[in-house]
């Protein structure tokens, strides 16, 4: 789990258990009540280098 320092988001990131090879990621804010930004099943992990690469200019 990581914060996006942009947005402001909690991040996690974890394996599918029934799609070898694939990663479940789940974006959402936290506060009173958690709120699900999005969620992205796939197994290109270059989404989250591109956006570290974004986010640490």
């Amino acid at each position: 789990m990581f914060l996006d320092i942009e947005t402001g988001y909690l991040v996690v990131v974890g394996a599918r258990s029934s799609i070898k090879g694939h990663k479940l990621i789940i974006v959402y804010s936290s506060g009173e009540r958690i709120k699900l930004i999005t969620f992205i099943d796939t197994s290109n992990m270059d989404i989250m280098r591109m956006r570290e690469k974004k986010v640490g200019g």
